[in-house]
């Protein structure tokens, strides 16, 4: 019963769904710092995720995502997990890629638009770690 919870369909890896809290700055020359807008993941994979968003991104468009996924930072194999984290900042560190606009269409209910992206570029211990996250998640879904 838990398999069909996971998004099995033309993609690469297969899609978690998951819940949580992004914030995207737009990718473009001048470059910006300033968070372009806030939405919620849809879903996850080690390639890519699903988001909503109130503004639309084109396709190609590049993007900055900070991503509020909880528990991914226990499985990083760096000096920074053998920290004391007894006040919870590094375990609350947003994952943070830069990835490319695949598909944009507006949402069922008519307030925003549905975004899929690809992974452009992840530090290598954190997409390590994401993975690690995902086949963790994969893994209790199925039980």
């Amino acid at each position: 019963m838990a398999q069909a919870q996971i998004d099995h369909d033309k993609r690469d890896y297969p899609r978690l769904p998951k819940e949580v809290p992004l914030t995207i700055t737009k990718l473009e020359y001048p470059f910006s710092t300033e968070v372009d807008q806030s939405g919620f993941l849809r879903d996850i994979a080690k390639g890519g995720i699903g988001f909503t968003v109130a503004n639309a991104y084109e396709p190609g468009t590049r993007l900055s995502l900070k991503i509020n996924l909880k528990g991914w930072r226990r499985y990083v194999k760096s000096v920074v997990s053998i920290i004391d984290d007894s006040a919870g900042t590094v375990e609350n560190t947003p994952l943070t890629v830069i990835a490319e606009v695949v598909w944009m269409d507006p949402s069922h209910d008519g307030n925003g638009y549905e975004i899929g992206v690809k992974f452009l570029d992840i530090y290598e211990d954190e997409y390590k770690a994401l993975k690690k996250y995902l086949e963790n998640m994969v893994d209790y879904l199925a039980r």
